[in-house]
């Protein structure tokens, strides 16, 4: 349940790139890997009811990544991809309102 960076954002890229007339390449998902990790983050797991007896966990809370290395051009898709993601959301639930993320660059 944790927002690895990697898995936030290799969901983001593939929502994104089965949708776009302007993908982004692969290699961008090996730099995510080697240059973002998390810095801080305060996280609270919860269980979600979706009805007839089913349910999920997903968490609340904010999570804060360092980019260690700032290629513009990976840069630019980090970006694209992070307010895409305040549009679609992230993970499996996002059609029912779950995974929605809010992003702040600083």
């Amino acid at each position: 349940l944790f927002p690895d960076p990697y898995y936030v954002l290799r969901n983001l890229y593939n929502y994104w790139n089965a949708f776009t007339e302007t993908p982004i390449s692969e290699d961008f998902l090996k730099w995510v890997d080697e240059n973002i990790h998390e810095e801080k983050f305060s996280l609270v797991t919860e269980p979600v009811y979706l009805g007839e007896g089913r349910v999920t966990v997903g968490f609340t809370g904010h999570c804060a990544y360092r980019v260690r290395d700032s290629g513009r051009e990976y840069l630019k898709a980090l970006a694209a991809l992070l307010f895409f993601g305040e549009w679609v959301g992230v993970g499996k639930h996002r059609s029912i309102g779950m995974g929605r993320v809010e992003c702040k660059l600083s």
